[in-house]
C-alpha cells in the first residue's frame, strides 16, 4: 500500500461547501474559514486564542502566503477574527469571534438552500457547530459509550438518575449549572428590551425563578445538550413567552427543560424554530 503523502489534510465536505453563500465568500476564502474554524474549534468554549504561522495555514490548504494574508485581513474587517504577530519567529496568534459569526451564518451560508442540499433539514450544519467545543477523538469516545447504553434507554435512564440521586452535585458543578441559568436570565431580560422597543405595550422585566429542581433539571439536561444550542433555544422560547404564543403552566424554566424519557421537546423545537426563524434573518 502506498504512503499517504497528501499534506492538504482538511477536506471539505461537498454539500456543506455549496451551502455556503459564493457572493460572501469566493472559494479560497470558503477553505480558509473551514481551516480556521476547524483549527480553532478547541477555542470554541473558552474564546482562547491560537497560533498558526501563515506558511502553516499554506500548507493545510493549498492557497498560496499572499492570498492568505489578504484573506485573514478580510476576516480580521469582517469581524470573524482577530489577530496580533508575536514571538520569534513571528507568527500570527488568532481568535475567533464566535458570537460574530453565529451572527453572520445568514450571510455566510445560503439558508434558502435548505431544501434543495439538505432536504429542508440544517441539522449538517447544527452538527458541526456544535463539535467544536470537543476534539474528535473525544466526541467519537463520548458518543461510542452513550451508544452502548443507550440500546437499553431504561437502563439509561435510571443508571443517569441513580448517579444524580446518590451522589449530590459537587460544589463547584453546581456553581457553573447557576452561572449558566443567569446566562439565560440575561437572555431573558434583553428580550424584554427588545420587546419592548418593538412594541408600545411595555412588558416590566420580570426575573426568572431558579429553583432547586431547575438546577437539577439543568444539571441532567446539560449531561445531553450543548450549552449554545440551549442558549438558541430559550432565546426563541422567550420571544414567544413575551408574546404569548406559549404559556407554560409551571414556572419558564421548569417548562422548557420538559425531559420525557431521555428527549428533550421544548429545548428541540425552539432550536429548530431558532435555526429556522432567527438565523435567516
Amino acid at each position: 500500500m502506498s504512503e499517504n503523502n497528501d499534506k492538504h489534510g482538511l477536506a471539505i465536505n461537498i454539500l456543506k461547501f455549496q451551502y455556503f453563500n459564493f457572493e460572501f465568500f469566493n472559494c479560497q476564502e470558503i477553505v480558509l474559514y473551514e481551516t480556521i474554524i476547524v483549527l480553532g474549534g478547541i477555542s470554541f468554549a473558552k474564546k482562547e486564542e491560537f497560533y498558526h504561522s501563515t506558511q502553516t495555514l499554506a500548507g493545510k490548504t493549498g492557497i498560496k502566503v499572499h492570498s492568505i494574508n489578504k484573506i485573514l485581513r478580510k476576516f480580521k474587517d469582517l469581524g470573524i477574527i482577530d489577530y496580533q504577530i508575536k514571538g520569534m519567529p513571528q507568527v500570527k496568534h488568532l481568535r475567533i469571534l464566535w458570537d460574530n459569526i453565529l451572527e453572520m451564518l445568514p450571510e455566510i451560508y445560503q439558508f434558502d438552500k435548505v431544501e434543495e442540499y439538505f432536504g429542508g433539514s440544517t441539522q449538517p450544519l447544527i452538527d458541526f457547530y456544535k463539535q467544536l467545543a470537543e476534539n474528535n477523538e473525544k466526541i467519537s469516545e463520548n458518543n461510542e459509550e452513550k451508544n452502548i447504553i443507550k440500546n437499553n434507554t431504561e437502563e439509561y435512564e435510571k443508571k443517569i438518575k441513580k448517579e444524580i440521586e446518590e451522589n449530590a452535585i459537587a460544589e463547584d458543578e453546581e456553581n457553573a449549572v447557576i452561572f449558566f441559568l443567569e446566562e439565560l436570565k440575561a437572555i431573558f431580560r434583553n428580550r424584554i428590551e427588545q420587546y419592548n422597543r418593538d412594541n408600545e405595550d411595555y412588558k416590566d422585566y420580570v426575573s426568572l425563578t431558579i429553583k432547586n429542581s431547575v438546577i437539577k433539571k439543568m444539571y441532567w439536561t446539560l449531561k445531553f445538550k450543548e450549552k449554545t444550542d440551549i442558549k438558541n433555544a430559550f432565546l426563541a422560547f422567550s420571544d414567544d413567552m413575551l408574546y404569548m404564543r406559549v404559556k407554560p403552566k409551571l414556572d419558564a424554566l421548569s417548562y422548557f427543560l420538559k425531559e420525557e424519557k431521555g428527549e428533550f421537546p421544548v429545548i428541540d423545537t425552539y432550536k429548530l424554530h431558532f435555526i429556522i426563524n432567527y438565523s435567516t434573518k
